[in-house]
Order: structure tokens, then sequence, then C-alpha cells
């Protein structure tokens, strides 16, 4: 059975992780609509990083004032509890940063919706679902400059003479994503993307 310290020690653990969390997403909320850099997903884990060390150089504070205190408040005092805490919120808000925000921002799933949506009542046929995301996704929201300056930023391609070459890092990357596709079934169509403006070799 647990013993009160540690009942304490867990229950506090867990409400500053989603005190931090909760503190979190209100900064993002406003981090995004102030200052939002169009490439989400490395904007998200800028914020979590910034909010992580926002929270470890607030923690020495709080513990000070919950020192002396008793239960579950007075167990936020002891540094496993805010270590512990500020662990999970890191994991915590970086989970909802891939699985939200980034999902929301890049899923082709997420358009079909919306374009089913604002189709209304009537309805839109296949074709139509086609040509608006042809336009609207494509090329109304510039996703292949989109993708392509995310990949630019992290140094896994580079520009030379107007062409696109992976770096060593992107080769990594892009074998590493290859082989986790191969062992757990995924589907290797993003890996094995259509050669643009590179002649075929013929196969003998």
């Amino acid at each position: 059975m647990m013993t009160r310290n540690r009942r304490d020690y867990a229950a506090a653990s867990i409400l500053f992780c989603m005190a931090y969390f909760l503190a979190f997403i209100i900064l993002y909320a406003l981090w995004r609509q102030i200052d939002g850099d169009v490439v989400v997903f490395y904007d998200g884990i800028k914020a979590v990083a910034a909010a992580t060390a926002l929270f470890a150089f607030l923690a020495p504070l709080l513990m000070r004032r919950l020192a002396g205190l008793r239960g579950w408040l007075g167990a936020g005092a002891r540094f496993e509890t805010q270590f512990t805490a500020i662990a999970c919120f890191a994991l915590l808000a970086y989970s909802f940063i891939v699985t939200i925000p980034v999902v929301i921002d890049r899923s082709i799933s997420v358009y079909i919706i919306s374009a089913v949506a604002q189709a209304g009542e009537d309805g839109i046929p296949l074709g139509g679902l086609e040509e608006s995301f042809l336009r609207g996704y494509v090329d109304g929201d510039e996703a292949v400059k989109k993708r392509l300056h995310e990949q630019l930023i992290t140094g896994n391609i580079v520009e030379k003479d107007g062409r696109y070459i992976l770096t060593a890092r992107g080769r990594f990357f892009y074998e590493a994503h290859t082989a986790i596709a191969e062992t757990f079934n995924v589907s290797r169509r993003n890996i094995r993307a259509v050669d643009a403006g590179v002649p075929r070799k013929e196969t003998p």
C-alpha cells in the first residue's frame, strides 16, 4: 500500500503537471496569435522548450512558498515533486503539439472534412474534393514551399544552383524512415516519392 507521503507526492506531481500544462495552453495560444511561425511543429517545440525553462525557473520560488504546508501542497515544496511535474509537463505538452495543432496544420483528412463541411447539405462530389484539395491545400497553402522551408531550416536539405539536395543528416532520416516503414509495414508512399524532373533509369 502507498504511504501517505507517497500519495501526497503522486497527487502533487499530477496536479502541478496539469497546472503547468494549463498555463502552457494559455501561453501557447497567445504565442500563436501574436507571433506564430508558419512552421507550426518547430514553433511548438520552441514554445515547449521556453515554457519548460520558465517553469523550471519559477519552481524554486514556488517551493519556498509551499514550504511548511501539509498534505499535497506541502509535497509540492519537494524537489522531486517539481522535477517530476515539469518532466511530465514537457512530455504532455510535446504530445499535445504533435497530435493537435500539427495535425490540424498538415492533415489531409482535416482538409477533406473542412471541404465537405463547407459544401453544406448539398454535399460535394469526389471530383470537387480533388479540385478543392489541389487548389486549396497544395497550391493555395503553398504546401510544398512550407514543407521545403521546414527541411531547409533543420538542415535536412540544402539548395545548390536552384536544385535541392539531401545533406548527410537528411540521408540519415530518409534511411531511418525507410527502415521504420518496412519494419512496421507502413505505407511506402511518402518514402517512394514520384521523381520530379529526374529522368527515370531504364531497368534491364
